[in-house]
């Protein structure tokens, strides 16, 4: 379809792409069983990757219906290092009373090269785009649960779940026409922070020993704020509470087979990624059917109620929630 929406186009495209790629993972693990009954699990992932990638497209059509450029061709390298840690505690305080917490670390730095040589159909000398860019996630999150037994069918959880999310992002584009020699150039840089606070309360009753019903009260808070040197400071929160609701059947003479109904209300939280405005463009026949992605920093959190069936081990699972678009195509 072209760009007004009114008539359509045919076009013929030719794709060769190639790529190369080195990676190296590695994934340690301990455990440790204390004197006093205490256990820790530690486990992380070491990632390195490096990528270089080849591309070329020719395109036939009628001169009416060709795109900005016809025949282009791209190469791209791009290195990621990605550090994941996390320390699980499990304590037993008494013999109706257990805590388990949970501490996580996170550290993501990718830097990527990108050039594009677009041709227009004269075939003349090439527009050439270069984008240098890089980009740092990093991440701190802690969670636990207080489950203490105060009858003998029922139990109080208390529990909590905290991450607070950052990343920065920089953006170096130059762009030099055909038959010019002035090069046209953009810089961008911006920091995106996404702090989450949630706590919770239920009661976990034993109804009969194969029957168990939870019942408890949710509060999750959310924090972001998104700067940046062409941009103004953007600051949102929000807050929500939510009820918890769940049923556990065990199935009669089945050892693992269970039936499991669930009522919960979800709070998604914008991804750093979504809130900064860092502009993904895309290098040829830039339109509706083809556009540019940019972040919006004023997201708010999705918000939705979430029924869900699940049986072990069939699977079934329904869910309505507002999803945002998605986008396709190479963008720099």
């Amino acid at each position: 379809m072209s760009p007004d929406g009114k008539s359509r186009v045919l076009r013929s495209i030719q794709q060769k792409n190639l790529a190369d790629f080195w990676r190296l993972a590695l994934t340690p693990r301990l455990n440790w069983s204390l004197d006093n009954g205490d256990t820790l699990s530690w486990q992380s992932l070491i990632d390195f990757y490096r990528n270089v990638n080849w591309g070329h497209d020719h395109e036939t059509a009628a001169p009416e219906d060709a795109s900005q450029y016809p025949d282009n061709n791209y190469r791209a390298s791009s290195h990621t290092g990605l550090l994941r840690s996390d320390l699980s505690w499990a304590h037993r305080i008494d013999a109706d009373s257990k805590l388990n917490a949970k501490l996580g670390l996170n550290y993501n730095k990718r830097e990527t090269d990108y050039n594009f040589y677009g041709y227009p159909l004269a075939k003349n000398q090439a527009f050439n785009r270069h984008v240098v860019s890089n980009a740092i996630d990093s991440s701190v999150s802690s969670s636990g649960k207080y489950l203490s037994r105060f009858r003998d069918d029922h139990s109080l959880a208390l529990g909590w779940d905290f991450t607070h999310t950052q990343r920065s992002e920089t953006r170096s584009q130059y762009d030099l026409q055909p038959h010019d020699t002035k090069i046209d150039t953009l810089f961008e840089d911006y920091k995106a922070n996404v702090r989450r606070v949630a706590v919770f309360a239920q009661d976990e009753w034993d109804v009969t020993n194969r029957l168990q019903a939870y019942l408890g009260l949710r509060w999750e808070g959310l924090n972001t704020e998104t700067t940046g040197r062409l941009m103004v400071p953007v600051q949102t929160r929000s807050s929500v509470w939510s009820p918890v609701m769940q049923l556990l059947w065990k199935l009669p003479e089945q050892e693992k087979d269970q039936l499991r109904f669930a009522l919960s209300r979800t709070y998604k939280a914008p991804t750093t990624r979504s809130l900064v405005p860092r502009r993904y463009t895309a290098n040829n026949d830039n339109g509706p059917n083809n556009p540019d992605f940019q972040g919006n920093p004023q997201l708010l959190p999705e918000l939705a109620w979430v029924p869900t069936w699940r049986m072990n081990p069939i699977f079934l699972k329904t869910a309505c929630s507002a999803c945002p678009p998605m986008s396709s195509g190479c963008r720099t």
